[in-house]
């Protein structure tokens, strides 16, 4: 009973250290609320803004000007992969997370083994890194229905441009990408980076003050890092970036038009040797990062349809 009150604390501790931590390091360089970095390509007289966007967020994140004045030039909208809002989660992150839930998710995370998964395959293994990631965002406020996409989608709705959103890849292709890495590869992965307490805090104050940043530099020090634990296994640099990084670029090409389009696209596939935003420079795109401003509630201001499309 004492040992293991001894371990109870301990556990206790590190999440409150976690906590701590991600306070202590938003305080050294305080990020926008909610900033969301913006490029914009242009290419004989076709427009892309290209949105970068990140996984969870907090109640209290806004658009930034430069992402609300995309959504209003552009004519569509196409997300990353449109499956609804729901694939990602487990059902008890569809809205308000159970209390009991959520502890019982934390306590087997803080012991979670990848290799307890292995006779899972891939999908296992998976699976449960990603709901461990999702469980301690939770525990520090970010989640995935406060994510830049669902911001993206409401404030995209609010100018009157409803209707079915677009999708560059569809959940299937996803699921494909993904559990039919081989196993040894999946499990490699997830020895060498499992999510804890202290990790995620880290990763999303750097995250957050990297979005903030005027440049893209600190976006591209995060991405590129994921990129060399990537570039170290051959197989998960083709099936998870070089892959799926060429077809979205692809179906970019593809649907720019006469009409301006917005892509919301995951902040760390755009840089890097594979990264979509020097791909798209090689097919001809002009590449513009636009200035980020203040963010804005997406109910405080929404600009009129008729204005003419494109940002100068």
């Amino acid at each position: 009973m004492r040992l293991h009150r001894i371990r109870f604390n301990t556990r206790r501790a590190a999440r409150l250290a976690a906590a701590a931590m991600m306070a202590l390091l938003l305080a050294a360089w305080p990020p926008l609320a909610g900033a969301q970095p913006v490029w914009r390509l242009d290419r004989a007289g076709q427009q892309i803004f290209l949105i970068g966007t990140k996984l969870t967020g907090s109640a209290d994140d806004h658009l930034t000007p430069s992402a609300l004045k995309a959504l209003e030039a552009a004519e569509r909208l196409y997300l990353q992969v449109e499956d609804g809002g729901s694939w990602r989660l487990p059902p008890a992150w569809r809205g308000t997370t159970d209390a009991t839930f959520q502890k019982t998710v934390i306590h087997d995370c803080e012991r979670w083994n990848p290799l307890d998964q292995a006779d899972q395959g891939t999908a296992g293994i998976s699976a449960a890194y990603a709901v461990c990631l999702q469980a301690f965002a939770s525990e520090l406020g970010q989640e995935v229905r406060f994510g830049t996409e669902p911001l993206l989608v409401e404030a995209f709705r609010r100018l009157g441009k409803g209707g079915p959103l677009r999708s560059l890849q569809s959940p299937a292709e996803v699921v494909l990408a993904n559990f039919t890495v081989p196993v040894e590869a999946s499990l490699r992965a997830a020895m060498g980076d499992k999510p804890t307490a202290g990790s995620v805090a880290r990763d999303l104050a750097r995250e957050a003050a990297a979005f903030a940043a005027p440049t893209d530099a600190p976006m591209t020090r995060i991405a590129l890092e994921d990129y060399d634990a990537r570039h170290a296994d051959p197989v998960m640099l083709e099936r998870l970036v070089e892959g799926p990084n060429s077809v979205y670029v692809a179906r970019i090409v593809a649907a720019a038009g006469d009409e301006p389009i917005a892509v919301a696209m995951d902040y760390t596939r755009l840089f890097g040797p594979h990264g979509v935003l020097k791909k798209l420079s090689r097919a001809g795109f002009a590449v513009t990062r636009l200035p980020a401003g203040t963010p804005t509630p997406t109910s405080a201001s929404t600009p009129p349809r008729h204005r003419r499309p494109g940002i100068e």
